[in-house]
């Protein structure tokens, strides 16, 4: 590029003299026949460009055609290696939200993204994960993002989840006694969702008043679980109290869950995973 630009302002700079000095000649040339009028009388002989005159008009007019022409063809040229060096903008790329690391460690992860308020959608993403991981005993970590037609993505909450699922909590103590933000994992043909304890007191006062309809709701969402109401039992899975109701019409089905060491909320679909979760907390 400065080696075009050098060449142009060269042209220019040359045509420039030129035509001053051809403005020169022909001023010159003028003030010669005024003087000759004044010798000669009124009648002096016309002014007379001669035929070198002339050529150098052409020489002008040539010249500044080039200079116009290799102008053109430098903003062509720097165009066209502007273009080849990559320096035209690049489209704005919106980068997504950023994933939770998951509170236990997971074998897989594959994120779920879902419209706002879509039942459906989260349901029938939560069972891929399920006919993924069947009989499979990692856990598959499945991060939830709600869209709103592409405008805005984010993590989901705890209350968009429930809202989704169409599962709700009679006691506001529970949103108050949780951080605003939890993991659900697949494990074999369950879901675990963990949600991180902020009070336990209240997260235990909430859970036990929300017995009362908790296996009915979670049973919509439990492949072959019945809505019949069932009756929460204690356990004690590795010196952690589980209250756990189970479902009789499905093997192994169930309802359980259990504060962890005061920090988390554990919510399976089985004792199995209960089991599971709870060795992994105690264990990380």
């Amino acid at each position: 590029m400065p080696e075009i630009e050098r060449a142009i302002r060269t042209m220019k700079s040359d045509a420039d003299e030129l035509v001053k000095k051809e403005q020169s000649s022909f001023i010159d040339l003028v003030a010669e026949q005024a003087k000759a009028r004044e010798r000669g009388g009124p009648s002096g002989p016309p002014i007379r460009i001669g035929p070198a005159h002339k050529k150098s008009r052409a020489k002008i007019i040539f010249t500044v055609v080039t200079v116009i022409l290799l102008a053109a063809g430098g903003g062509s040229a720097y165009f066209f290696l502007s273009k080849e060096e990559g320096v035209e903008p690049k489209p704005i790329v919106r980068p997504g939200p950023e994933i939770p690391r998951p509170t236990i460690n997971a074998q897989k992860t594959s994120a779920i993204t879902i419209q706002e308020d879509d039942r459906t959608g989260l349901l029938s993403e939560m069972s891929g994960g399920l006919l993924r991981s069947r009989n499979d005993t990692n856990f598959w970590y499945l991060p939830v993002l709600v869209t709103n037609s592409g405008r805005d993505t984010h993590i989901a909450t705890p209350r968009e989840l429930f809202q989704t699922l169409r599962i709700s909590v009679p006691s506001e103590d529970f949103w108050g006694g949780i951080e605003n933000t939890f993991n659900l994992y697949v494990y074999g043909e369950d879901f675990i969702f963990i949600f991180p304890v902020r009070q336990e007191p209240k997260v235990k006062g909430a859970m036990l008043a929300w017995e009362r309809i908790l296996p009915q709701q979670f049973a919509t969402i439990i492949r072959g679980a019945g809505a019949s109401p069932r009756t929460f039992e204690d356990k004690i899975i590795k010196n952690i109290d589980v209250r756990i109701a189970q479902f009789s019409e499905t093997q192994g089905r169930a309802v359980a869950w259990a504060v962890v060491s005061g920090k988390f909320l554990a919510l399976a679909t089985s004792e199995a995973a209960i089991r599971a979760v709870i060795d992994r907390l105690v264990g990380e």
